[in-house]
């Protein structure tokens, strides 16, 4: 029986239900040619890395490996009908022409070594598609910096890509996470910042949900002083989006007030104490009285329980008619008409989320007379340079009030990276106030 053969057979006899790229398994069938009693351990870590890594590898071919993995996790029983591939003949050659076939386990030792902590999906949907793995390290290249994560935290945008609507952009980590805390454990080319040891906080692409990420340079960030390193993973998101969006785009002055709409989430908490604590006055919406109650005591001079009251009709009665002049809205399509209506003259309404539909009716006329701005960010699909200048900026303007506990991370609760299902379901329930941080 040649290699070709014997993936075929191994592909029909776990059910999958087409033939696994014989490229991505190669590897995998000769440690397990002559290793088939002892290969689970080996093999099931090898497969879970392609499937949380692998960029070569098409979702197709990820979801197969991560099936594969799976089966073979539960346990190596030899199915019926499955032979011993001992007699394995004409082995594939690797890209370097060398051949493999008398190679064993400790040829492959490094499958056992270099490894991290990652949390993987077996695919799109709930919660439950979530574990955790062993993966293949990750190293810094140029500019970048790997870091040895402490905690990182849970994002809104996390359960969206877990879901299959919120994609990595191209060459980040397709494991979760946007954000983390930890201590540097290696420079690439041409770091001169930063230093081996150091502790920082970090605003991610994608990877934070793992032992070990690789991030720029221009995107790490140290620890404010008197923050604790776990709970420094709650702030980089929550800070850069707030202080970019807020302050950098819609230029809210100290004179002028902001509508936050979800003021009891991570962003919403950050927002709320910022805006306040740079004089101007906020507004915010929320859904219980307890939440309410939890952003006044953060700073909110007016607060909206979205349930039982027209938020347009309170922001014109405690502003005398006149509007706020930004709104920071998580909601989109749900609230786009009415969000225009709440804005004052020359009013700024900044879209970070879609969590109420993403096609909405912009009535053009009422925008135009109020002078009015609609403006849509991403922070994460922007230029590393950009990035980089925003993490800079919050660095200078907000760390020094975090410094001095005028502006604070809320931390709902923190939970083990290995209850990241858990934690998820939590933040979809919406029953948390303020961030939920994984120790990892």
């Amino acid at each position: 029986m040649n290699l070709h053969d014997w993936i075929d057979e191994l592909c029909d006899v776990l059910d999958l239900e087409a033939e696994v790229d014989e490229g991505l398994l190669k590897d995998l069938t000769r440690i397990a040619a002559e290793n088939v009693e002892h290969a689970a351990g080996p093999v099931t870590t090898y497969l879970l890395g392609f499937a949380a890594g692998s960029k070569d590898a098409s979702p197709e071919q990820v979801e197969q490996l991560a099936a594969l993995a799976q089966t073979l996790a539960e346990g190596w029983d030899r199915p019926a009908g499955f032979r011993d591939p001992v007699d394995i003949d004409d082995p594939v050659p690797d890209d370097s022409g060398v051949d493999h076939s008398g190679e064993s386990l400790e040829d492959f030792e490094d499958l056992e070594t270099a490894r991290m902590r990652a949390v993987i999906a077996t695919g799109t949907g709930g919660p439950d598609v979530l574990s955790v793995a062993d993966v293949p390290d990750v190293e810094p290249g140029p500019g970048e910096v790997a870091i040895d994560v402490a905690a990182t935290a849970v994002n809104r945008a996390d359960l969206l890509q877990r879901q299959g609507f919120y994609p990595p952009p191209p060459g980040a980590s397709d494991v979760i996470g946007l954000e983390c805390s930890g201590t540097i454990a290696a420079l690439g080319e041409g770091v001169e910042a930063w230093h081996v040891g150091d502790q920082v906080c970090a605003l991610l692409a994608g990877g934070g949900y793992a032992s070990r990420v690789v991030v720029p340079a221009g995107q790490v960030m140290p620890v404010p002083d008197g923050v604790d390193l776990v709970t420094a993973a709650a702030i980089p998101e929550v800070a850069a989006t707030v202080w970019s969006n807020v302050f950098m785009v819609a230029g809210l002055q100290p004179t002028e007030s902001l509508l936050v709409h979800g003021g009891a989430g991570g962003i919403g908490t950050f927002a709320i104490q910022l805006a306040s604590q740079l004089g101007a006055r906020v507004l915010t919406t929320g859904g219980t009285a307890d939440k309410l109650a939890a952003c006044a005591a953060l700073g909110a001079d007016v607060t909206i329980n979205y349930r039982d009251e027209d938020f347009v009709e309170v922001v014109r009665a405690r502003t005398d008619g006149a509007g706020v002049d930004v709104i920071l809205d998580n909601m989109g399509a749900k609230y786009l008409g009415r969000n225009v209506e709440a804005l004052a003259l020359e009013g700024r309404l900044v879209i970070i989320g879609m969590q109420g539909g993403t096609k909405g009716e912009l009535d053009i006329s009422a925008l135009l007379r109020k002078r009015g701005a609609v403006i849509a960010t991403s922070l994460r699909s922007r230029p590393v340079a950009e990035k980089a200048a925003i993490c800079a900026s919050v660095v200078e303007h907000v760390w020094p009030l975090v410094a001095e506990g005028l502006v604070r991370p809320i931390v709902h609760t923190t939970m083990p990276l290995a209850d990241v299902a858990a934690a998820h379901a939590l933040m979809e329930s919406g029953e948390h106030l303020g961030k939920i941080v994984l120790t990892v």
